[in-house]
């Protein structure tokens, strides 16, 4: 059975509530443009449930070599989660506010991003999220999952 229709057997039980758009960038470190990106992001957010959270890429994490893992951005940087909540409605407000927080951070963005948080339209970051690593990972991909039945994490096209 597809992903998606496995899931679709739990929607009686779903909660019907708040509903989430997520962006992220990545980058090296606070120089004036990131800040007064992230200002005006502070200042025009659309919903109490929106934030931006940061994660801090640092220690031991930058000890891997870029081949050993999935995850090839092994230099210290900082995640830029862009997130969007809001109640009722079609929430184009709000994924506009993330849209425009993520368009404000590229211009001082690492190339790809976290693949975690990336959507399977995000194109341009997913082509390089996994440097050097998407060869291997596509490979691998072609030959355990021929059919795509897990895909949540989109990869770069092979």
């Amino acid at each position: 059975m597809a992903y998606g229709e496995m899931l679709g057997q739990f929607d009686a039980w779903a909660v019907r509530g708040p509903s989430w758009a997520i962006r992220t960038r990545t980058v090296a470190g606070y120089t004036p443009g990131v800040i007064d990106a992230l200002v005006e992001a502070g200042r025009t957010l659309t919903s109490p449930r929106s934030g931006i959270p940061i994660h801090n890429f640092h220690g031991a994490s930058t000890r891997v070599a870029p081949d050993e893992t999935a995850f090839a951005n092994r230099r210290e940087h900082f995640v830029v989660e862009i997130v969007a909540g809001w109640e009722s409605g079609d929430g184009a407000a709000h994924r506009a506010w993330a849209d425009a927080v993520s368009a404000a951070l590229a211009p001082y963005a690492l190339l790809g991003g976290y693949q975690n948080l990336l959507g399977p339209d995000d194109h341009g970051q997913i082509a390089n999220a996994y440097g050097e690593n998407a060869i291997r990972l596509c490979a691998a991909k072609k030959r355990f999952d021929p059919d795509g039945v897990f895909s949540a994490i989109p990869l770069p096209p092979s």
